[in-house]
């Protein structure tokens, strides 16, 4: 019996031989195709800031191969509308008195979102892009001896944005260079509050006054009278 199959072997042996090349190169060019695909992968990672002089949130691409954006989908709890930024999510869903309070502090710094269709994001080089942001110059005499802020409204309007992002989800779609989709699964929607913790919450009821600013000429500290909560 194995003298038959050795006899067959040496009879058709450029036959095997031949097909077995065919097979290592067929499963070459597959295994050499997923490392290609591997090797282009991008990968969408989340960055944040939360300190009383920055809040902001954003991502870059962690991965081998340039992402590019399909879509962007904001939503928030109990909310079936969704949008295409932050911006306009964060500021539909805020009430006006909390908006005049934040924008007294902070100044709301541009963003790149919504992105134009098919935007490239390149391997991260250090930079991410930013998705919302909002800044405030604060000096040594806006804290007190231990490091505490000392305006209680500011710490409210802390408390405000912190509270209206926990409430935020995102989910940005995108593809690699041969077109694989990623990000488009339920769960890999991301919420806000799995990355930035709300702040100050003690102060959110803190909501009868406004700051004395340019912003809210209605605050009664502007025209010398005493504000409501008694605290200004």
């Amino acid at each position: 019996m194995l003298n038959g199959f050795f006899n067959f072997v040496a009879s058709n042996a450029e036959i095997i031989i031949a097909f077995t090349a065919v097979v290592s190169t067929i499963v070459f060019s597959l295994l050499q195709q997923k490392h290609n695909k591997n090797s282009v992968m991008p990968v969408l990672s989340y960055t944040y800031s939360n300190y009383d002089n920055e809040i902001a949130v954003g991502f870059y691409n962690s991965g081998e191969g340039s992402m590019i954006i399909d879509s962007l989908h904001i939503t928030i709890e109990d909310e079936k509308k969704e949008w295409n930024s932050f911006w306009s999510c964060f500021s539909e869903v805020l009430e006006k008195d909390d908006a005049e309070l934040i924008h007294g502090y902070y100044e709301r710094k541009n963003t790149r979102f919504p992105p134009p269709k098919k935007h490239s994001v390149s391997p991260d080089n250090g930079h991410s892009l930013i998705l919302f942001k909002l800044k405030n110059e604060l000096s040594a005499d806006d804290f007190d001896k231990n490091g505490n802020l000392k305006d209680e409204h500011l710490m409210r309007a802390i408390a405000k944005i912190t509270e209206t992002l926990s409430k935020i989800s995102v989910q940005i779609i995108y593809y690699d260079i041969y077109g694989k989709t990623y990000g488009a699964k339920a769960n890999e929607k991301i919420r806000v509050s799995d990355m930035l913790d709300m702040r100050y919450t003690e102060y959110l009821n803190f909501n009868d006054c406004r700051p004395p600013c340019a912003t809210s000429p209605t605050c009664p500290t502007r025209s010398g009278g005493v504000c409501p909560c008694g605290r200004r």
